[in-house]
């Protein structure tokens, strides 16, 4: 299965500036359903209820912090220096 990576948009800086997270829906079980070709697209949470929810208050279950999220995949796909 591949997941197309959302990308970073103004809206999720600005977010991330006020220190508040914005959740993303990964794509679960597709490949069940479709088999291994699937090319599945994970999915924004809307901007204005992120806006809205209280600084400290965790995301609703079922959502991934996007920010988190890249920075874990930017780190896996950079090469060592010495190499």
């Amino acid at each position: 299965m591949t997941i197309k990576r959302p990308k970073r948009s103004i809206a999720d800086r600005l977010l991330h500036a006020l220190g508040k997270k914005r959740g993303i829906i990964l794509p679960d079980k597709s490949h069940e359903e479709y088999g291994p070709h699937v090319y599945a697209v994970a999915e924004k949470e809307c901007f204005w209820k992120a806006l809205l929810r209280p600084k400290g208050e965790s995301l609703p279950q079922g959502m991934t912090d996007l920010m988190a999220f890249l920075e874990i995949l930017d780190g896996r796909n950079r090469k060592p220096h010495n190499q």
